[in-house]
């Protein structure tokens, strides 16, 4: 009889697949979860590619070749680190190129909202493990501290303010992994002893980080959260950092929708001084907001 079918009742037993074929088998599964991730790649380059043809960009795309090679250094710091691709992006523009820090910054939101997006899509579709009601709650903190921190805080700090800032923020973690990166490295213990609320946690790390480091320099909420996992809820690394990412490629988001906003306001604020009405109710955080002096 055969070896698949028992002797006395005649139950057919599972017939195990070799290893080959399990591992096709997943591999599969793999590519079918990287779909929407190749897709939104897809799109993106035929957008771009549609956009420069026909607005004929191909000189800035010249002209500005420096930065883009920049942002190729800059693309994998955001997507194998805590840090969003602002942090290479800025001290680049600003130091380098000497540009305003304001445009570091709007920069920085920007190639975020389109790096580090995409580098949330491809941890979704791996579906890798994430710190979620920590990462939800900041991403709500985000959405409230945020456009207050665009439209009253940033245009009142000065552009050497803005430089200390972020020079601050960037060595501050610098030496946070100095220090503790043993105890950084070491992973998280086999049972969590430390119980934080989450919810009241992330909320403060997005509303903070939204109202000031975030609004700033378009950087820092990411490496505040990515500490908090680590040395407060003692997360794994790998979880830390794709938290930290899918919550930097959100708050650019933010930010660039709240700049977008505010864009028809300003051109009409340069030729007239008072600003219009909006699409959504910021016309007095506008007023506030306009440099003084």
């Amino acid at each position: 009889m055969s070896g698949s079918v028992s002797g006395d009742r005649g139950v057919r037993q599972p017939v195990n697949r070799p290893a080959s074929q399990r591992e096709a088998a997943a591999a599969s599964c793999a590519a079918l979860r990287l779909w929407p991730f190749l897709t939104w790649l897809a799109t993106f380059y035929a957008v771009w590619l549609a956009l420069m043809i026909v607005g004929d960009h191909w000189s800035a795309f010249r002209s500005h070749w420096g930065i883009a090679a920049v942002m190729v250094f800059g693309s994998y710091v955001a997507g194998s680190t805590p840090l969003g691709g602002g942090t290479v992006g800025f001290p680049a523009l600003v130091l380098m190129l000497q540009q305003p820090a304001s445009l570091g910054r709007d920069f920085g939101f920007a190639i975020q909202s389109i790096g580090m997006t995409s580098a949330s899509i491809l941890i979704l579709c791996r579906r890798q493990p994430l710190e979620w009601t920590l990462l939800r709650w900041a991403m709500v903190g985000t959405v409230l501290g945020l456009p207050a921190g665009i439209l009253v805080v940033a245009p009142n700090v000065s552009e050497a303010a803005t430089k200390i800032l972020f020079a601050i923020v960037w060595a501050s973690f610098g030496i946070l992994h100095l220090r503790r990166g043993d105890e950084i490295c070491a992973g998280p213990p086999r049972a969590r002893n430390v119980r934080i609320p989450e919810r009241s946690v992330g909320l403060a790390i997005g509303l903070l980080c939204g109202v000031t480091v975030a609004a700033i320099t378009g950087a820092g909420a990411d490496m505040v959260l990515y500490a908090t996992l680590v040395l407060v809820v003692r997360a794994d690394l790998r979880t830390a950092v794709a938290s930290s990412v899918v919550l930097m490629a959100f708050t650019s988001v933010v930010a660039v929708a709240v700049k977008d906003s505010l864009r028809p306001c300003s051109r009409a604020c340069s030729s007239r001084g008072s600003p219009p009405r909006l699409s959504w109710p910021a016309e007095r955080l506008w007023a506030r907001s306009r440099p003084r002096g």
